[in-house]
């Protein structure tokens, strides 16, 4: 009987430790279903605002890329823009790290800003805005040299965030 009990045990265990894995889920896509709405920001292109789910014109996306976070101006936060539909998935188009007072510059930039550019006859295109409230500064690190491809879910991996939240837009690809 003893033996029976701890393999039930260990069996529980294994069963939680999946449906947890399940519940975290893996993927860049899973990053952004478990995201809520912690931390408002707000997105322009030049002096257009962006909300959620909007359709934006190319020639709008080309625009200069701007945010502004509605949090503690002390807070330090990492913002990530990709394209989860990217020929190559998981296209890293923003990527900065130790963001305060919402000014970009005085973080750590990994990934420049680079405009969405989806390639013809492609279709839709959603474009995630990841920002994550830091518990702590992260000590700037190297990232794959292309943009392409680079997993969010691996770059964020080990990282310590309180609160995540997200803006989505998308950008219909020029016809072929």
């Amino acid at each position: 009987m003893p033996r029976k009990s701890r393999r039930q045990r260990r069996l529980r265990q294994r069963r939680t430790s999946r449906s947890q894995r399940k519940q975290r889920g893996s993927g860049s896509n899973n990053i952004r279903a478990q995201t809520g709405g912690a931390e408002a920001i707000r997105i322009m292109f030049g002096a257009q605002e962006v909300r959620d789910g909007q359709v934006v014109s190319l020639e709008q996306a080309q625009q200069p890329f701007s945010f502004l976070i509605d949090g503690n101006p002390n807070d330090l936060y990492t913002v990530i823009i990709y394209d989860p539909d990217a020929v190559v998935p998981d296209y890293i188009h923003y990527f900065v790290l130790n963001v305060k007072n919402n000014d970009p510059g005085k973080g750590n930039i990994l990934y420049s800003y680079q405009p969405a550019a989806p390639p013809p006859g492609t279709g839709q295109h959603k474009y995630v805005v990841l920002v994550c409230k830091q518990r702590e500064f992260i000590q700037p690190f190297a990232v794959p040299e292309g943009r392409a491809g680079a997993s969010v879910e691996a770059l964020l991996e080990g990282l310590r965030f309180e609160k995540m939240s997200n803006i989505l837009f998308i950008i219909d690809a020029p016809a072929a």
